[in-house]
């Protein structure tokens, strides 16, 4: 039985915090329910909306010039494919 008990403390524990933190969040932001929930919920006007924005950001944050130069097709997703050498496994 302690050691059911302690399992649920420690499961309960990690999830237990995400549902605590949006109950502090919407009580201490301002306005209306409707308000608190539209704010919370909507991302941040900073973040790159476009395609062309994140190639942008990632061409100015790259560690070198050789990671932009694409190596083949990218797959449907529009993701581009990575060989076992270049994930340095």
């Amino acid at each position: 039985m302690v050691g059911l008990s302690m399992g649920w403390l420690l499961a309960l524990s990690s999830m237990v915090c995400i549902p605590l933190w949006i109950i502090y969040k919407m009580g201490t932001a301002k306005g209306t329910l409707r308000e608190r929930f539209h704010e919370l919920s909507t991302p941040s006007p900073d973040l790159p909306k476009t395609r062309r924005e994140q190639e942008k950001l990632q061409a100015i944050f790259s560690a070198d010039g050789d990671s932009l130069r694409q190596r083949g097709a990218p797959t449907k997703d529009g993701y581009f494919p990575v060989n076992e050498k270049e994930s340095h496994c």
